[in-house]
């Protein structure tokens, strides 16, 4: 941060600022909170950001773990659902 702003202002330096917090800090206590890997968190920003732009960005963090609870709900899935967790079960 405080390369850029040396090199190209104040303003390029919060925009560093604002995508390290985005992109590191952000997921890490998420997926402490949530119990999902870190990069399940961000997988799920960029894809319901992609999905529904800022709207899905804003829901990301909700709608993962209801997409994995759902995947737990059913026989099948159950593993899919597992891998989005960071807690060790045993099998059902």
């Amino acid at each position: 941060m405080a390369l850029a702003s040396i090199q190209y202002g104040l303003g390029t330096a919060l925009v560093v600022l604002n995508a390290a917090v985005d992109n590191i800090v952000i997921p890490r206590f998420i997926s402490s909170r949530a119990e999902l890997p870190r990069v399940i968190v961000f997988m799920s920003f960029i894809f319901w950001g992609w999905m529904f732009g800022l709207l899905g960005a804003i829901i990301s963090t909700p709608a993962t773990p209801l997409i994995r609870a759902m995947l737990d709900g059913v026989p099948e899935t159950r593993g899919v659902a597992q891998l989005m967790t960071t807690e060790s079960r045993t099998s059902r």
